[in-house]
């Protein structure tokens, strides 16, 4: 993918980018997120310390990690913003450009990795679209991966796996799913059901994923994906297999918002922003 290359912690807000590891083993059967104070977080962002205006470089290290590797068209596209009658103090706000698709173009794209490695983590934002906001195709938004990013074919033995989150026409929410048994060379796709966003009105987006277990070299087909819209548990799928190696965790988390999509049939339709 050809970009601008720039050097530059599970929560239930807005603003903020969080993920966290579960302590108590199993879910409790109700269909519902399992309390805060459950979890052990393992990483947790909410941009109060950051500069309102354009997010400043050295602000956009401290919050990711030292991330390197982004893809952040010039000029800057992110924002620090707050509303006062908003629940959120301060959130970014992200700005995609009408006529254009794929991060490379517009939008934003950037891995960041976690402090340790996990087999069970769960993911959670809270996310905006813009009011009237006019979905197309469809775009990707954040999620979490492990291993060797692999993207446009099948994942081999050495590779990882990537679990993304995408709107589609309607503003309907999918994962997007590289791993060990897609059959085809673009990831699986899996509906939440019959869930479709508003647009202008804020979301939290909890993900749980936890890898299929390895014994004597062999991968099982039990890996779980759990997805959640403001604590209510919307789908589950408990037979994945995302890797082949025991070496491979959950270690990164991937920060990015676009439209697309491989040609300009998926391109935004006017200038929109995401929160």
């Amino acid at each position: 993918m050809d970009c601008f290359r720039r050097d530059r912690q599970h929560s239930w807000i807005v603003g903020f980018l969080c993920v966290a590891l579960l302590v108590i083993g199993s879910q409790t059967g109700t269909g519902q997120l399992p309390e805060r104070n459950l979890f052990n977080f393992a990483f947790e962002n909410d941009f109060e310390d950051n500069q309102l205006g354009p997010y400043l470089d050295a602000d956009w290290r401290k919050d990711w990690n030292w991330s390197s590797v982004s893809c952040i068209p010039e000029p800057a596209v992110l924002d620090i913003v707050n509303e006062n009658d908003s629940y959120y103090r301060k959130f970014f706000r992200g700005y995609l450009e009408e006529g254009k698709y794929q991060p490379a173009n517009h939008g934003w794209y950037w891995n960041s990795r976690l402090p340790s490695t996990y087999k069970e983590l769960y993911f959670s934002y809270d996310i905006r679209f813009k009011p009237g906001f006019e979905w197309v195709l469809g775009g990707k938004i954040p999620g979490i991966s492990g291993g060797k990013i692999v993207s446009g074919s099948k994942p081999g033995v050495t590779d990882g796996f990537t679990v993304r989150m995408m709107w589609k026409d309607g503003g309907k929410l999918v994962f997007y799913v590289y791993h060990q048994d897609q059959p085809l060379d673009y990831g699986s796709t899996y509906f939440w059901g019959d869930f479709t966003f508003t647009s202008g009105k804020w979301y939290n987006i909890t993900i749980r994923v936890v890898v299929n277990t390895i014994n004597n070299d062999i991968a099982s087909n039990n890996g779980i994906l759990e997805g959640f819209i403001d604590g209510k548990l919307m789908f589950q799928k408990t037979d994945f297999k995302f890797r082949s190696l025991e070496s491979i965790e959950i270690d990164n988390m991937i920060i990015s918002a676009f439209f697309g999509g491989n040609d300009d049939s998926w391109a935004a339709a006017r200038d929109e922003w995401i929160d």
